[in-house]
């Protein structure tokens, strides 16, 4: 009644930073607040999930999971011309990091025949760790956008996600 998979996972997301303050004219301005800056994400992950079936003797087959996943994230301002303020260099901030999050999931697989069926689930993640074996581009601690972006990547980590998601399931 208990099964093991492996599997792989990317998302990519852009957003607008409202919250940034940012005022520099060599940049062209894409939103009506000139002050928001356009930010890129995206998070390669790999993780095992344990499945518990309730019931295997039907095509359709009820689980409860439990997964743990390592993800590597990359955060960046879109605009990344270098600059010099104040004897600072900014506008080509960037981070990386990688974490561990942990993930439950409530599901179904259906058999479409003996060697193939179609899953779908509604999981629930956690980050675990935060901040492991980071990268900053500039430092944090004289530019504030990097700042900026270190907190935004931190906030993500630690996010709750819930997904529905649906897959094929290939047995060997």
């Amino acid at each position: 009644n208990f099964t093991l998979g492996l599997g792989l996972g990317y998302t990519s997301l852009s957003a607008t930073d409202i919250a940034n303050a940012y005022s520099n004219t060599t940049y062209s301005c894409t939103t009506s607040d000139c002050g928001a800056r356009e930010m890129s994400y995206s998070k390669l992950s790999a993780g095992a999930v344990g499945k518990y079936f309730i019931s295997i003797d039907s095509k359709l087959k009820p689980y409860l999971g439990l997964g743990l996943e390592f993800n590597r994230t990359n955060l960046k301002y879109d605009q990344a011309a270098s600059y010099y303020y104040n004897g600072v260099v900014l506008g080509n901030e960037g981070f990386s990091s990688n974490y561990f999050s942990a993930s439950a999931k409530l599901g179904t697989e259906f058999d479409i025949n003996e060697n193939m069926g179609i899953n779908v689930d509604l999981s629930y993640s956690k980050g675990l760790t935060s901040g492991m074996g980071k990268n900053s581009e500039v430092s944090s601690s004289s530019n504030p956008d990097q700042y900026r972006l270190e907190n935004v990547s931190n906030s993500m980590e630690k996010a709750d996600v819930t997904a529905v998601q649906a897959g094929v399931v290939i047995k060997f």
